[in-house]
């Protein structure tokens, strides 16, 4: 029974997984653009503003570059 469990977790984990890294076409994509906010989780914004920083006029922190000029 505890091997069940085990197993039955592990799949879980597996297709939490992998909805994540492939997300489906029809939905709307859940990485939060530039501005938007986010919790700080590794890999969370996009790879053209990749810092979750907390700004002084936002209560919460939003993704966004370092870069001061483009």
């Amino acid at each position: 029974m505890r091997a069940l469990i085990i197993c039955t977790l592990l799949l879980l984990h597996g297709m939490m997984s992998m909805a994540h890294i492939f997300p489906s076409y029809n939905k709307p994509d859940y990485l939060p653009r530039c501005g938007a906010p986010c919790t700080g989780r590794r890999g969370e914004c996009p790879v053209d503003c990749k810092h979750c920083l907390l700004f002084a006029n936002r209560r919460e922190p939003a993704c966004a570059s370092r870069r001061r000029f483009k």
